[in-house]
């Protein structure tokens, strides 16, 4: 009988205690009678946190590469720079985008144009140099892509170099990136490669280089501190800004936050670099996608195990002739795409040099590729991946 007596005793004590979490909790969320107004609102505690106050629900933004196909802008380009709202399409519906974010685009030009893209608030006039917000389409039917930092409303800007027919879509964006903004260089650019460290191991970083030297950078460009070959003179790796100038560029730190950068010049030239945004602790994978030679002018699938994805892709150009100059599109796109010595394409200007490219891969893992020749040996490799 006693043990009975103590396990009665055991119980009551535990009815007791939810008894009065229960009479706790009635006291908070009963503070006021009356729901008027707070149709689909939520309880929050509030400030002082003595009772629950009602608010709307506060969704956080979809984290990670979200792919879309939103029509952004269908109209004649501005010649000066111009706002561009990324998070809604011609017909006012949200994109889901968020800012700050990176926000990858394809451009569709009526006419051959050099169309802009800065992160907006960046000085304008400053903007100068083939980089990765420059992108060039040459006729109807060719398209070109490229990818910018937008700001926390979600706003970027852009010009053409004509006031032509352009249709901009957004193809996918990642939100809420952080954007540092951290002078991480301000010194002399070498011919040979400087390491430089980011202070984030394992990002993929979108770098702000700004000359200031009278005879501007000649071939400025940046890359994976495990990089061993040179970088070409085009692609989203490379810039020539002038003096008081910046461009873009991007490039993968190692683990310990490295990454290398150089002006081809024998002489050295006064920079500096910001780190203007990154993504933390991207899948670093350097698999190899190809290894071979492709017919010319020919577009071929190229597979990845990746899924649907925003991959920095790595092109070198290990035999055949001179530059070369190498298209990626969409799966499935039936337009041709345009080198454009920036944006997010490759170009290499000699054997044994390297370019970067920023590809969107389909839901099976698939982006579709084509080089202007047919006797280059190539090797395709992914350095980075945001799935």
């Amino acid at each position: 009988f006693q043990r009975i007596f103590n396990a009665l005793n055991e119980i009551i004590d535990i009815l007791n205690f939810l008894l009065a979490r229960t009479r706790n909790y009635i006291e908070l969320t009963d503070t006021n009678p009356s729901y008027v107004t707070h149709a689909r609102n939520v309880p929050v505690v509030n400030l002082s946190e003595t009772a629950l106050e009602f608010g709307p629900m506060v969704v956080p933004p979809p984290r990670g590469f979200f792919g879309t196909n939103n029509i952004i802008f269908n109209g004649t380009a501005p010649t000066s720079y111009t706002d561009l709202d990324a998070t809604v399409d011609t017909s006012a519906a949200a994109t889901g985008l968020s800012g700050p974010a990176w926000a990858f685009m394809k451009v569709d030009c009526a006419a051959g144009a050099s169309i802009e893209f800065i992160k907006n608030g960046d000085t304008a006039a400053n903007h100068e140099g083939n980089s990765l917000g420059v992108c060039v389409t040459d006729n109807t039917n060719q398209i070109t892509y490229v990818m910018m930092l937008t700001d926390g409303n979600g706003l970027l800007e852009w010009k053409s170099s004509s006031a032509t027919a352009v249709t901009i879509t957004l193809l996918g964006f990642l939100n809420s990136v952080p954007i540092p903004g951290d002078l991480i260089f301000d010194a002399s650019l070498t011919q040979a490669y400087q390491v430089v460290n980011t202070g984030y191991p394992n990002a993929l970083c979108l770098l702000k280089v700004e000359s200031n030297n009278a005879s501007g950078l000649n071939s400025c460009d940046v890359k994976a501190n495990w990089e061993a070959l040179n970088g070409s003179g085009g692609g989203m790796q490379f810039c020539n800004p002038g003096d008081g100038k910046f461009a873009y560029v991007m490039a993968p730190s190692d683990g310990a936050g490295n990454i290398q950068i150089r002006n081809d010049n024998a002489s050295s030239r006064a920079a500096k670099v910001y780190l203007t945004s990154y993504i933390p602790k991207v899948r670093q994978p350097r698999t190899w996608l190809h290894y071979g030679t492709y017919e010319a002018d020919t577009w071929f699938d190229i597979p990845t195990t990746f899924g649907q994805a925003m991959a920095l892709v790595r092109f070198e150009h290990n035999t055949g002739g001179g530059g070369q100059q190498m298209r990626w599109r969409v799966n499935g796109e039936s337009s041709t795409s345009k080198y454009n010595g920036g944006g997010a394409m490759w170009e290499t200007g000699t054997v044994g040099e390297f370019s970067y490219a920023l590809v969107i891969t389909d839901q099976s893992g698939v982006f579709e590729f084509e080089s202007n020749d047919a006797a280059a040996t190539i090797y395709l490799s992914a350095e980075a991946l945001i799935e």
